[in-house]
């Protein structure tokens, strides 16, 4: 009897930070190790990863992981995870050298690492498990889908897919593979719902060329194209369309975004070179005229590239205003309020920025249900399971699976940290919340915080309630602060203004000293981190009582010796004193 157990850390209910487990027997699988960006609202945050320290327990029994897109959202939490466990890496060739640039950003040595290309069309066998790979469609190459091979039928995992099939082998689906796996009887089958709700025209990518095309054949200056996700696809329509109307290329943004550079490389991208302009400083841009500049850039970058440009500070280019710009627009967390100051600023300056689609990294809701259908109908999954997307997107697949007549008891909805369990024995079911406590590290570009970190919850503090520094010398053989009140130095930032926080200097002052004198009275030996603490409390108090508000508070506690009690008072008294609000 072989038992399946399928877990998600990640990718539920969000979008992004894809990670999931798939134990067959004592055999675990990663299935895609990937972060997400969070809102602009977190405060000194860069990325959210899955809380993948809860598999610490198993991590020997895990014999590989499968990443299976090039994106930050399957890969980018690998050189955190590496950094712990040494587990093997299974990854398309394109995907793979993405891989590789992360890791050596990260100072990992990849001769350390075990890392296996995979391909289209290719089977492997581990821990005596036969996987098979094949390729999906998808606007960047070596997109795989992956199936693993049990006594009770395959697990097809596809996380990522693109609907309409490509003219190029690079971004097609390999239905032969699907057919094959077909035969060989499908147990369940886990897909990608995130795009199921999208509603945009059918054959926008047609008007969308032939919109392009008019532009290019009519424009009287330079045509700025500003891309937020690396979709090769379209990025070559660009490419094709600018050669076809005889325009010189710029890229700009190149390195930043690795998959460019790499697809560039590789020739997944491909630009005559006699076509293609490199600029080396700001100057060289102004001996052009009717040329079409490309901006990438991770994340929000491009954004920013954009409003330097707009304001000349940029060094390679500033936008002239007969320049166009036009905008592929996408649904990315904490857009929003970066895309409006952008646009914003550049309305400002006297340009107009023209949106060119809407939800491009969605998918058509129309084409997700023929796709879903298609599907269904050739690979008969006895169980699906609807995975990678936001709750109501697995719901919304869930009931168009109803609409094909598949059993409503045969569609599993999970949340992050649920299992679903199956043997060949009893019913399949899901075990919910079977990861206590899953939670989020949070990363910002120092060491890993963990995401119930007091850290976090104090950056929240200092954007709403300010900062407050106190700080005074002790004499801890005399058992006593040293000087009087006007000794006690008070330094604050984004709490009160300075009208507001007069009356309370003082007040706060003497309470400092009551509860310095009694601290150090009380307790024979000082622990430094229990009397800041209890300074920290009782001021904490005091302030909320007064003002309602909870500022971080900061106490500056100097042991002072006899002989160093002038040095230390000199320290003190440069102290500025300065309230801001």
């Amino acid at each position: 009897m072989q038992e399946i157990n399928f877990f998600a850390l990640g990718g539920i209910g969000e979008n992004g930070k894809n990670f999931y487990l798939l134990k067959i027997n004592s055999s675990y699988f990663i299935l895609d190790a990937g972060l997400k960006y969070p809102s602009v609202l977190v405060n000194g945050i860069d990325a959210i990863l899955p809380e993948y320290h809860k598999l610490e327990s198993i991590k020997n029994e895990i014999k590989g992981i499968f990443i299976t897109s090039a994106l930050e959202t399957y890969s980018g939490a690998l050189p955190y995870l590496i950094k712990e466990w040494s587990i093997p890496i299974y990854a398309s060739d394109f995907a793979l050298e993405v891989i590789k640039f992360n890791l050596k950003q990260a100072n990992i040595d990849l001769s350390s690492l075990k890392l296996n290309v995979i391909k289209d069309d290719m089977k492997i066998i581990i821990d005596n498990i036969q996987i098979f790979v094949f390729g999906i469609s998808h606007f960047l190459p070596g997109t795989l889908g992956i199936a693993f091979e049990t006594s009770s039928g395959m697990i097809i995992y596809m996380s990522a897919m693109h609907m309409q099939q490509s003219k190029n082998n690079f971004f097609q689906t390999n239905f032969t593979t699907l057919v094959e796996l077909a035969r060989k009887k499908v147990l369940a089958l886990l897909l990608v719902s995130q795009g199921s709700l999208s509603l945009v025209k059918p054959k926008r990518e047609e008007i969308l060329e032939h919109h392009l095309s008019s532009f290019f054949g009519s424009i009287e200056n330079n045509v700025i194209v500003t891309f937020l996700i690396p979709d090769l696809l379209k990025i070559q329509m660009v490419i094709d369309l600018a050669v076809q109307a005889k325009l010189k290329i710029i890229i700009l943004g190149r390195k930043s975004e690795k998959i460019i550079d790499i697809a560039l490389l590789k020739k997944y991208l491909k630009i005559p070179e006699n076509t293609l302009i490199n600029l080396k400083n700001s100057k060289d841009y102004l001996k052009y005229k009717n040329v079409v500049v490309l901006v990438f850039g991770r994340r929000f970058e491009s954004f920013y590239r954009l409003q330097r440009m707009c304001k000349k500070t940029d060094r390679l280019m500033r936008l002239h205003i007969s320049d166009k710009i036009l905008l592929f627009s996408v649904d990315l967390p904490g857009i929003d309020k970066v895309q409006n100051k952008t646009v914003d600023i550049l309305a400002r300056h006297g340009f107009q920025v023209e949106f060119l689609i809407k939800d491009l990294f969605q998918n058509v809701s129309y084409d997700y249900q023929e796709y879903l259908k298609l599907l269904l109908s050739l690979l008969k999954p006895k169980f699906f399971l609807p995975i990678v997307g936001e709750y109501r997107h697995q719901y919304y697949v869930k009931k168009m699976a109803q609409n094909f007549n598949f059993p409503d008891n045969k569609i599993f909805l999970l949340e992050n940290g649920d299992m679903w369990f199956y043997d060949s024995v009893h019913k399949p079911l899901i075990k919910r919340n079977f990861f206590k406590n899953l939670g989020e590290i949070l990363i910002d570009g120092t060491p890993v915080i963990d995401g119930n970190n007091f850290i976090i919850k104090d950056r929240e503090l200092l954007a709403n309630d300010g900062i407050l520094i106190i700080a005074c010398n002790l004499d801890l053989r005399l058992r006593k602060v040293i000087g009087d009140i006007d000794n006690i130095k008070l330094v604050s930032k984004g709490f009160l203004d300075k009208i507001k926080i007069e009356p309370l200097i003082r007040q706060l002052k003497e309470l400092f000293l009551k509860i310095s004198t009694q601290f150090i009275h009380i307790n024979k030996q000082i622990k430094w981190s229990d009397f800041k603490n209890n300074l920290r409390e009782e001021l904490s108090k005091f302030i909320f009582k007064a003002t309602k508000k909870k500022p971080v508070i900061i106490p500056v506690l100097i042991s002072a010796t006899r002989s160093s009690i002038d040095k230390d008072l000199n320290f003190t008294s440069n102290i500025v004193i300065e309230s801001k609000g």
